[in-house]
Parts: C-alpha cells; sequence; structure tokens
C-alpha cells in the first residue's frame, strides 16, 4: 500500500531555505548590525566582500526581499534549538 500524501501546509511555499538565514545572523552578529535595514544596507555596498556576500545569500539568483529578512530572521529563536543540537551532536566525541 502506498501512503497517501501528505497535507500540503496553507500559505507559501518556502523559497530560501532555513540555513540561507542562520548564516545571515552570524553575519548580523559578526558585523554588529542590529536591523535588517542595517544588513541590507551593507549588503548594497559596491565592494567586492559585500558583492561576494550578496550571491552567496541569494538562491538560484534570487534574493530575500526586506520583509522576508524581518520575518524569518524573527523567527529563527523559535526553530534555533534544532540546528545547534544537530551541531552538537555532529561534533560531539563519541
Amino acid at each position: 500500500m502506498v501512503a497517501p500524501p501528505a497535507k500540503r501546509k496553507r500559505g507559501r511555499r518556502v523559497t530560501y531555505p532555513e540555513r540561507l538565514f542562520l548564516q545571515a545572523l552570524v553575519i548580523m552578529i559578526v558585523r554588529h548590525l542590529y536591523t535588517v535595514h542595517e544588513f541590507l544596507s551593507v549588503l548594497s555596498e559596491p565592494t567586492a566582500e559585500m558583492q561576494t556576500l550578496r550571491s552567496l545569500l541569494s538562491v538560484e539568483g534570487r534574493f530575500p526581499t526586506r520583509r522576508t529578512w524581518e520575518r524569518r530572521l524573527q523567527a529563527i529563536p523559535a526553530t534555533l534549538p534544532a540546528p545547534i543540537g544537530c551541531l552538537a551532536e555532529r561534533w560531539s566525541p563519541c
């Protein structure tokens, strides 16, 4: 027997992976950027470093909008324990 397909959640499909927003959060912490507006203004600078970061933070040539950054970065604290648990599991001595 084939299991019936799982019921799709409401709303738009997730276009950008969670890892992208975790990477952005680390960049914001290291660069002491406290708001999404600061983060996006720093990324828009015409330096080679920022162009490289911008390309690394895009998926299939698409870069998230300001509203997507705000919404997904705000949701990170609720989902953060799972990635931390994966990291701890991967690097713990066995």
